[in-house]
């Protein structure tokens, strides 16, 4: 009975992405030496350190507002999907970084973005340029075709699992979708105070 019949097949993009390797914490203190340490591209190190305590995806890092900085919370907002749009703590030794982004920022009006000196293409997307040379310091670095940004969010999922944080938790820091009726329709989601420490877990040691 199944001869005929078309299944769906997986998108090239989906499997690409599905394909992905996370970093471990070696592999993110070696890309920390080079963009942070060695680095002077101001752009790929507020990237790179926003989704190493985040996991924000690329885009949802370049698309934030100074706005999108407010008691103590990072507000993504223009997510690409509807359970990407949320607030997440900000961890203790990414809070310099943030503080030091907005002292130095060019204008400081909250309606203009955290990255601010990115060009969007024509599909108002302001984070390719940025990830070209994120791409070209990992591969330098010896990392394949299996890594990319993206792979950092598998990072910091895999943290917060090995860190024993709850998958709901982990869910609303992430921006993934919860498919159960009890927590994916009914339930407001995680509280501030549990984000954070879940937030907390993640530590690469960098000293």
């Amino acid at each position: 009975p199944w001869l005929d019949l078309d299944m769906p097949k997986l998108k090239r993009k989906d499997a690409n992405v599905a394909s992905r390797i996370a970093y471990d914490a070696e592999g993110v203190r070696r890309l920390h030496e080079v963009i942070i340490l060695n680095g002077s591209d101001q752009m790929l190190k507020s990237m790179f350190m926003i989704g190493i305590y985040t996991g924000a995806r690329r885009e949802e890092i370049c698309q934030l507002t100074i706005g999108s900085i407010q008691k103590g919370l990072i507000t993504i907002g223009r997510a690409k999907t509807a359970a990407g749009n949320r607030s997440i703590p900000i961890h203790l030794k990414l809070k310099p970084v943030i503080d030091n982004m907005i002292m130095n920022h060019p204008t400081g009006r909250t309606s203009d973005f955290l990255l601010y000196d990115l060009t969007a293409n024509g599909f108002d997307k302001r984070s390719v340029q940025v990830g070209k040379k994120f791409s070209i310091v990992k591969t330098a670095l010896g990392f394949n075709g299996k890594y990319d940004f993206h792979s950092i969010r598998r990072t910091v999922s895999t943290l917060l699992e090995q860190g024993g944080v709850v998958e709901s938790i982990a869910a609303d820091i992430l921006g993934h979708n919860k498919t159960t009726m009890t927590y994916g329709l009914y339930s407001r989601g995680s509280s501030i105070e549990q984000m954070t420490t879940a937030i907390d877990v993640i530590d690469y040691g960098f000293g």
